[in-house]
């Protein structure tokens, strides 16, 4: 059974939003509350700002993995 509703909190305001809509940069410098995570973002310009600064690589929901958040 795949999960229905999936929560993920925007970086830049903090606050809710659909985790299949968002945008995530993972492999940057940046540690998340549980380590290294994919750092969520509601709007796309964003994520490519922080990926910039801090690196890491922009991917939407589905290219979402762990060995992506493990590299």
């Amino acid at each position: 059974m795949q999960p229905f509703l999936i929560w993920v909190v925007d970086f830049q305001s903090g606050a809710w939003i659909s985790g299949r809509t968002g945008y995530y940069v993972v492999g940057s410098d940046q540690m998340g509350p549980m380590g290294k995570e994919a750092i969520a973002f509601d709007k796309m310009a964003d994520a490519k700002k922080f990926a910039a600064a801090h690196g890491g690589k922009l991917i939407t929901f589905t290219g979402v993995t762990s060995d992506k958040i493990k590299a």
